[in-house]
C-alpha cells in the first residue's frame, strides 16, 4: 500500500480546485496516509486536516485565463518560473512519495507545464536515483466536467502526456449522471486508466438540522473572482423584493478586493434590514441547509453542497467573456442539474435583478428540489471511496 502521498494543486481563478483537494487530502490523511500538499495558488482558508501543506510563491490569472501573475498582480518572469520549478523538485525529493496526485493536469493547467513536466520527468527517473524497485505511482485528480478541448493537436498532447507519465485518472463524478466522455470524447481510449470515485462532498455537521428558514436567500460565488455581476444583481433583487418578506444573505469571496467589498457593504447600509453582506464562512454548507433558496454559480463544490443539503437552487453558470471560446464547464453541469429538476438555470447573459428575483420565486414554487423518491441516485462519497480504494488496492492496481 502507498504510504506517502504528494498532492499538487494549483488554483488560478476560482477556489474550487483547492477546496475539493482539501476534502480529498483530509480523507487520505484520516486513513493513515502521510500526505504532503503543494499549493501553488493565492493562499486561501482551507482545512487540510492532518496533511502537511507547503505553499509555493503564488500564481493567479485573469478571467480570460490568458496571462499569469504573482499575488501582487505582476506578470510572472522566467526567473520566477525557474524558482518555482526548482522548489517543487526539492519538495518531491524531500517527500519521497509512493504516490503523486496531480490535480487537473494534463486536462487543464497547461500554463504550469514549466514546473509539471520537470516534476513528471523526475518521477520517471526516481527509481534509479533512489535505488527503489519502482517509481512512485502518478495519478491525475479531475472533476466530472472539463472545458471541452478544441483541435486534434491539443487532445493528442493530453493523451501523450497521460500515456507517458500517468498510471490512473481519478474522475470525481458519477458516470451514471455525467460521464467524462461528455466533455472529453477521447476518454474512450483511456478506459483502462479511468476510475470514477463519485462526487467529492463535505458532509453536514452532525448536529446540524436542515430546517428551512422561510423566504431566506443565500447568495454565493465561490472565491468571487468572477462574481461581481451576481453580487450586484442580488443586491438589486433584494431592493426589488422589499415588502415580500425575503431575507437576503450574500457571501463574498476572498478574491473581491476590500475596496469593492466595502462598496457593497455601503449599499447594504442603504438597504433595509433584510440584507446581510459578509465574507465567505467556513460553515457555508450548514447555512445552505437552512436557507429556502440558494443562488450561486455552477461551480463543482457548491453544486455538490446543494446535492447534500437538498436545497432549492438557482444556478447562474459563469460563461466567461469570450464569445469565441466561452466557458462551458459550469453550464454543462447546471444543465444536467436542471434536467433532473435539482436546480433552476438562469443564463449569465440574462442576469439582471428582476430576472433573478423571478427565478427565485419560480424556484420556490416549482418543486425544486425533487422529492427524495424522484431524486436521481448520485454517488456523493468520492473522498472516502477514493481513500479506501488506494488503501485496499495499493500498488496491485496501478500498472507502472
Amino acid at each position: 500500500m502507498p504510504k506517502n502521498i504528494l498532492v499538487y494543486v494549483q488554483h488560478l481563478l476560482g477556489t474550487g480546485h483547492l477546496h475539493r483537494t482539501a476534502l480529498i487530502t483530509t480523507e487520505l490523511a484520516d486513513n493513515g496516509f502521510a500526505v504532503t500538499v503543494v499549493s501553488g495558488g493565492v493562499a486561501e482558508l482551507n482545512d487540510f486536516g492532518k496533511a502537511t501543506v507547503i505553499q509555493l510563491p503564488a500564481i493567479k490569472t485573469d478571467s480570460a485565463f490568458t496571462d499569469l501573475f504573482d499575488e501582487y498582480d505582476n506578470p510572472i518572469t522566467d526567473g520566477f518560473k525557474r524558482s518555482r520549478a526548482d522548489r517543487l523538485l526539492q519538495i518531491f525529493n524531500d517527500a519521497l512519495p509512493d504516490l503523486v496526485l496531480i490535480e487537473t493536469y494534463p486536462f487543464g493547467r497547461r500554463q504550469m507545464r514549466f514546473e509539471l513536466l520537470p516534476l513528471l520527468q523526475a518521477i520517471k527517473q526516481s527509481a534509479i536515483k533512489q535505488n527503489k524497485p519502482a517509481r512512485p505511482i502518478v495519478a491525475c485528480s479531475i472533476r466530472d466536467v472539463i472545458q471541452p478541448k478544441s483541435g486534434h493537436k491539443r487532445i493528442q498532447e493530453i493523451l501523450d502526456v497521460l500515456d507517458q507519465y500517468f498510471d490512473t485518472i481519478f474522475v470525481h463524478g458519477d458516470r451514471s449522471f455525467i460521464e467524462f466522455d461528455r466533455t472529453f470524447p477521447a476518454a474512450v481510449s483511456l478506459k483502462d486508466k479511468l476510475v470514477y470515485t463519485g462526487y467529492v462532498t463535505k458532509p453536514l455537521a452532525s448536529a446540524m438540522k436542515p430546517t428551512r428558514n422561510t423566504k431566506s436567500v443565500l447568495v454565493s460565488a465561490g472565491g468571487g473572482a468572477v462574481g461581481q455581476r451576481l453580487y450586484q444583481a442580488a443586491i438589486g433583487a433584494s431592493q426589488l423584493a422589499r415588502g415580500q418578506e425575503y431575507n437576503w444573505h450574500i457571501l463574498v469571496g476572498g478574491n473581491v478586493s476590500e475596496v469593492d467589498f466595502g462598496a457593497m457593504q455601503t449599499r447594504q447600509a442603504r438597504q433595509s434590514d433584510n440584507l446581510k453582506i459578509e465574507r465567505n464562512r467556513n460553515d457555508f454548507i450548514d447555512l445552505l441547509g437552512q436557507c429556502s433558496v440558494s443562488v450561486s454559480q455552477g461551480g463543482y463544490n457548491t453544486m455538490m453542497d446543494i446535492l447534500v443539503t437538498n436545497t432549492p437552487a438557482v444556478i447562474i453558470p459563469f460563461e466567461g467573456r469570450s464569445e469565441q471560446a466561452p466557458e462551458q464547464e459550469q453550464l454543462i453541469r447546471a444543465r444536467a442539474f436542471e434536467k433532473n429538476n435539482i436546480a433552476t438555470l438562469l443564463r449569465e447573459k440574462n442576469l439582471i435583478a428582476s430576472a433573478l428575483l423571478t427565478a427565485i420565486v419560480d424556484c420556490e414554487n416549482s418543486g425544486n428540489p425533487p422529492v427524495p423518491q424522484s431524486k436521481p441516485q448520485i454517488d456523493i462519497n468520492g473522498a472516502s471511496w477514493m481513500a479506501a480504494f488506494i488503501k485496499n488496492h495499493g500498488s496491485r492496481y496501478f500498472k507502472r
